[in-house]
């Protein structure tokens, strides 16, 4: 599942997703319009947060 039908779902804000994480909004916002995928850890972190509903294979280029 791409991560803004995630947080859609869970009416979840970006802003608060990333204060889940410990990341910046500013990194959310850039995974959401794919100008940056997360590196290793933000995505062993947005797994985990998302019950493994989000994963790196929904990063990946030719998903999007």
């Amino acid at each position: 599942m791409q991560l803004l039908k995630y947080l859609d779902r869970k009416q979840k804000s970006p802003t608060a997703f990333a204060k889940e994480l410990g990341v910046s909004h500013a990194a959310v916002v850039r995974w959401l319009n794919g100008t940056r995928r997360p590196n290793n850890d933000s995505l062993d972190l947005i797994e985990k947060a998302t019950s493994g509903k989000v994963t790196f294979n929904d990063f990946r280029k030719d998903r999007r």
